[in-house]
């Protein structure tokens, strides 16, 4: 078993490697053409506002 901050040590290392290989801003900006998307990554802030706004219909 290991402990809790050694697995997030893993994680963190282990997406080291895509994100090197991911282009910067600036490069994924350059030569964009029609219909052609970037994902910019970001925090997300933790809410409940879509939980108490959603239903389920059946």
């Amino acid at each position: 078993m290991v402990s809790e901050t050694t697995a997030w040590r893993y994680v963190d290392e282990t997406l080291e490697i895509p994100a090197a290989w991911a282009p910067g801003l600036h490069e994924a900006l350059v030569g964009l053409g029609e219909g052609d998307v970037v994902v910019v990554d970001g925090i997300l802030i933790p809410t409940d506002r879509a939980a108490r706004t959603s239903r389920t219909t059946r």
